[in-house]
């Protein structure tokens, strides 16, 4: 008798052992899928309030120009003010994310979300050959650039970095169909973003006001260099 208790109680302890190695298992992956999966590629932008996501090529293959490293001294654009519109408003950095869509990699923008614009990083920084790229809301987190639209060729603006001001003119107004478009369609609406072998500053956002169904660009140039042409 005392054999047969002896047996039933180390069958207990083997079916609670048991209980216990199959919930520890459970909880490693629960808690650590990656140990159990491979890496999860980023396959959709982040939404930010419905701005339409900027994209460029990933790692600016298609850019024209070789960008050297950026000096520490660069001049970060820090603020910019136009005053038709009455805007003065921070500038800051918009971090990207690597995101593969429809089987491409590129790169995504994230937009400052409160009332400040976007500096894209390893754009280019003032006063220096290539393209400075300037992002902001229109319709939601403060709506930096809720007025961009109402600007023209011809009109100024100014970007300063550490208290240092350069004035540029705006030369091109672009508005390109962006929502629901293919991706080769949003690519190349992203191109006018890359890297130039001249000294511009570019403005971005969506359009219309009250939606985002396409992109409006400003493309700009030092206003000394305009007036000397």
């Amino acid at each position: 008798m005392p054999e047969k208790k002896q047996d039933k109680k180390v069958i207990i302890n083997i079916i609670i052992g048991t209980i216990f190695i199959l919930a520890s298992a459970l909880v490693l992956i629960y808690f650590n899928p990656g140990l159990f999966t491979p890496n999860i590629e980023l396959d959709s932008a982040i939404d930010q309030k419905g701005f339409a996501p900027v994209f460029v090529p990933s790692g600016g293959e298609s850019a024209s120009v070789i960008i050297e490293p950026m000096a520490e001294s660069a001049l970060i654009p820090d603020r910019i003010q136009i005053e038709k519109i009455g805007l003065d408003a921070s500038v800051k950095v918009a971090e990207t994310i690597e995101v593969r869509i429809d089987g491409k990699d590129v790169t995504q923008f994230l937009i400052p979300e409160e009332f400040a614009a976007g500096w894209h990083a390893n754009s280019a920084p003032l006063g220096e050959v290539g393209n400075t790229v300037i992002s902001g809301h229109h319709n939601a987190y403060g709506k930096v650039f809720e007025q961009l639209d109402d600007l023209k060729e011809g009109d100024t603006f100014t970007l300063s970095s550490d208290g240092e001001q350069y004035t540029y003119i705006i030369l091109r107004k672009l508005i390109r169909q962006e929502r629901d478009q293919p991706l080769e369609v949003r690519l190349e609406n992203g191109r006018w973003l890359l890297p130039s072998d001249d000294e511009r500053v570019t403005l971005v956002t969506c359009w219309p006001k009250n939606t985002n169904t396409h992109r409006l660009i400003l493309v700009a140039v030092p206003a000394s260099s305009a007036e000397a042409d």
